[in-house]
């Protein structure tokens, strides 16, 4: 079975990959620069040396006219380069040799230049800037006699050891390329260990690295796998503001939502469960006393289960007609109408109910029409809900507040009143189903809990929002925005 790596190690590996290559190719590319600048170097230096001689030696035998006396000179050129120095004349005899072995006698010039692979010219003398080694044997053109020149030459070679026999001339370049070599390789050796301690430090800082970003990961993974069996109270650790910073965060407040609604969700199963226990036990008792010959089933006592039956059709309907708003599923039947109507319509039909609260309605309506594309009943149920909760909870003598106006592209209705109003701690909920700001009112005195949350969603419907504003002692403001109709707009 193939075992898969986990991030920390791919990550890992991914680190080494690309530190091994970086730095073999920086190597590789250092060792060889050096190498090439070194022999560059080495040549050039080696050209301009041989070329400093040869100038000097020509100045030696234009001064005299011969290599009389030339013997010291070349001494010294051979102790301060460390070369076997020898200059042979036009006849092939050495008339000068740093090594004093081969005075007077016949040196085979075609030996070296058979050796040398390679033809001088005078053209290629440009000893700064060589690719290849200059010659170790140099034309050293003199003046002399009848003729035009006479042909000389400088030749140098590896110097022999002390007391051993004369050899033939060494391949060309042999000391010189043997001694670039050396600087060659001690460079590659320095720039590799020196690669070597590179990518030690740089394993050590992937692995932490590697560790340090996969350590957020691996805990957000553990809050994730704690949040799937249900325990909303795991919170990942936010340890920095960058990327995995954000994710944790996002996540946590992920996991926030999802408490809060899992907690929504069993308080609506336990306020499901309580507004229907209510009149459904109210409902067993009266038949059960009928049943048991208790309660007379007389008018009275079916007019009071009946009542009970309407209390759990309405929860029935709001709740059915809530699962359709949330779900998108509500059908709609929008038609370009004026709010006013609407708003006069229900301030009619519930006027009544205010003046025996002994209640003040206020309307403060524009005298040109407020046009919008809505479902005049559903707006007409938005409405009756703000106003019914604005009755009951303003108290007798109070003062309801109703207004429409337009607002840039919207149009906005408001329905304020002069009642407690909503605790500060308690706005943010106030749109949730089964939510009461007065924990002590019941559903025969505080409705469901579902009015506030349909009218969210029945305005969100049509494309509006739904906002409240609070002030406890003074009085609560409820405005919902629609957009307004083309012809108004």
């Amino acid at each position: 079975m193939k075992m898969a790596l986990g991030l920390r190690w791919r990550l890992f590996l991914i680190f080494v990959a690309v530190v091994v290559v970086t730095v073999g190719a920086i190597s590789l590319f250092i060792s060889t620069t050096a190498s090439t600048q070194i022999q560059q170097y080495e040549y050039g230096r080696r050209g301009e040396q041989m070329a400093r001689m040869r100038e000097i030696l020509l100045r030696h035998y234009l001064a005299r006219q011969d290599w009389e006396g030339v013997q010291s000179s070349v001494e010294q050129m051979g102790q301060l380069y460390g070369w076997r120095v020898m200059v042979v004349d036009e006849n092939g005899t050495v008339v000068a040799d740093s090594a004093k072995s081969s005075l007077g006698e016949k040196l085979d010039i075609s030996l070296y230049v058979r050796r040398w692979g390679m033809r001088w010219q005078p053209e290629d003398e440009l000893w700064g800037e060589m690719s290849v080694p200059p010659p170790l044997c140099l034309p050293i053109l003199v003046p002399g006699g009848d003729r035009l020149h006479k042909l000389s030459y400088l030749v140098v070679e590896p110097k022999a050891a002390e007391g051993a026999a004369k050899a033939p001339p060494p391949p060309p370049w042999h000391l010189w390329e043997s001694r670039i070599a050396e600087l060659r390789n001690s460079v590659v050796w320095s720039v590799v260990w020196g690669g070597l301690v590179g990518v030690g430090l740089a394993l050590l800082l992937a692995f932490f690295l590697s560790r340090r970003i996969t350590a957020p990961v691996q805990d957000l993974a553990s809050a994730a796998r704690s949040l799937g069996k249900g325990d909303f109270s795991k919170r990942a650790v936010v340890k920095s503001k960058d990327e995995l910073g954000e994710l944790a965060t996002a996540f946590n407040s992920m996991a926030v939502e999802l408490e809060r609604a899992d907690q929504l969700r069993r308080d609506l199963v336990a306020d499901v469960a309580h507004e229907l226990r209510t009149p459904l036990s109210n409902i067993k008792g009266y038949l059960e006393g009928i049943q048991d010959g208790v309660v007379e089933a007389d008018e009275a006592t079916l007019k009071l289960i009946y009542e009970e039956v309407q209390l759990l059709s309405r929860l029935v309907d709001d709740l059915h007609e809530l699962a359709l708003a949330e779900s998108g599923g509500l059908s709609l039947d929008r038609q370009v109408g004026d709010l006013r109507e609407v708003v006069q319509e229900v301030a009619g039909a519930m006027g009544y109910q205010i003046a025996a609260k002994g209640l003040k309605l206020n309307m403060s309506l524009p005298d040109s029409a407020i046009l919008a594309t809505v479902d005049r009943q559903r707006i007409g149920q938005v409405l009756r809900n703000l106003l019914g909760n604005a009755i009951s909870f303003t108290p007798e003598g109070g003062e309801i507040i109703i207004s429409a106006k337009h607002s840039g592209n919207d149009v906005a209705i408001s329905v304020a009143d002069t009642g407690p109003g909503i605790p500060p701690e308690d706005l943010p909920y106030i749109f949730e189903r089964f939510y009461r700001v007065d924990k002590s009112r019941s559903r025969a005195t505080g409705g469901s809990g579902l009015g506030l949350t349909i009218a969210k969603r029945l305005v969100e419907a049509h494309g509006g929002r739904l906002t409240v504003e609070s002030t406890p002692g003074k009085g609560s403001c409820f405005t919902f925005t629609l957009p307004a109709a083309r012809e108004q707009s």
